[in-house]
Formats: C-alpha cells, structure tokens, sequence
C-alpha cells in the first residue's frame, strides 16, 4: 500500500512542499496552545502535582498519589495529561516505577501565571487609583463651593485627627466608622420617609443626596 504526501499548491501551480516543522507557529497556534495548557492546568489535582514536582523535583505516580491522599491510577491520569501538554515528562531509568519531572515548559506557565497575577494587581490597583483621586477631587471641589453656603458650610467640612497606629488598627478603625456611619444612614433615610409623608416641609427642603468619606493612612510614609 502507498501513502501519498499532499503537498499545497500556489496561485502559480507550484507545489510549496510540506509543513516546515520548523516555522514559528501562528498567531492562531499559540492561542490555542496556550487554551490546551491553562485546560490542563485547570483541574486542582493537577495544580498539586505540578507544586509536588516543584517541592520534590521527580516523583513516581505512587508517591503522588501518596502525598495527595488519591490513588496511584489518579495520578498517573493527571500526569500523562500534563505530559501531552509538555509540562512533565518521564525519567527514563530501569525499574517499573518511573518518575515524572517538570519540563522548562511547566517553569513557563508558572512564570506566565505570575506574571498574569501581577498584571490583574496593577489593573485593580490602578483602578483603585484613579476611584480615589476622583472622589477626593470631587470632595474637595464641593467643601470649596460649599464654603459660603449658610447651610451647608459648618457641615460640609474636613475632621482630622494624628495619632500612632499599626495598619490592622485603621482596619478596625475603618470597621467601627463604617458601622456608625450606616446607622446615620438608616436612620437619615427613616426620618426622610417620615417626612416625607407630614406637613413638617422645612426638613425636606433642606435635605440632599451627600457623600460621606472617611480615610486613614500613615501620614509620613
């Protein structure tokens, strides 16, 4: 029996050969590459593996399965799963038991991952960022106009306070003035309603839709 080789043909009806094995892969190749990796590395027990393998450099199914709390069959899964992705490979030595060490591949994901990690940090901490300038900016654009305001300007001001504290007592700062300041809230919204519905208008008139802010933070870092 014959095997024939297709090859692709050009506009011009030369033949271009075979794949070259050797060409970069596409755009489209390494995403999908990229996919069967993070699939691979998806399922938890997987995740244990590929720590164990950092931890203890080669180990047998058995010893896996051991240190996992599964069976060896489960393991020895999880690992020819990962070996299709080039994450693992087997130790070639004379035995039956044959141990399974990280590929440079498996050093790349986890690089990757953490890289990815850092990134979603900065993102979420650039966004935290820019809320907070946005609302102190805000803040202090209304104590300005507010300023002269009879109403409002008594009020409407800035409460500061120095004083020596750990980062965990500003959290427990923050929890306390939290509680306190929902309670206003509430009962601001109770006694809106009330008013709302009596004769008593003065109240009503003088009400406005405000934002409360409280921040702490070490002054001298």
């Amino acid at each position: 029996m014959s095997s024939d080789v297709v090859y692709r043909v050009d506009a011009t009806g030369t033949g271009a050969g075979p794949p070259d094995a050797d060409a970069e892969p596409t755009g489209t190749q390494r995403a999908d590459a990229n996919l069967a990796t993070l699939r691979a590395t998806a399922h938890p027990t997987r995740r244990a593996i590929l720590a164990l393998l950092r931890e203890h450099t080669t180990l047998t199914a058995s010893e896996c399965g051991r240190l996992l709390g599964v069976s060896p069959k489960v393991c020895s899964y999880h690992l020819r799963v990962l070996a299709q992705q080039h994450l693992v490979a087997e130790v070639t030595i004379i035995g039956r038991n044959r141990p399974w060490r990280l590929t440079d591949g498996a050093a790349n994901v986890g690089d990757r991952r953490a890289a990815e990690l850092r990134r979603a940090g900065h993102r979420r901490l650039s966004v935290r960022v820019r809320r907070d300038d946005d609302l102190l900016g805000t803040a202090a654009g209304a104590i300005a106009r507010l300023a002269h305001d009879p109403d409002w300007s008594a009020a409407v001001t800035v409460h500061a306070h120095l004083g020596s504290m750990t980062g965990d007592e500003i959290a427990r700062w923050a929890e306390d003035v939290e509680r306190v300041t929902r309670r206003h809230v509430r009962r601001a919204a109770g006694d809106s309603t009330a008013s709302g519905s009596s004769t008593d208008a003065s109240t009503a008139d003088h009400r406005a839709n405000v934002r409360l802010l409280f921040v702490g933070y070490p002054s001298d870092i």
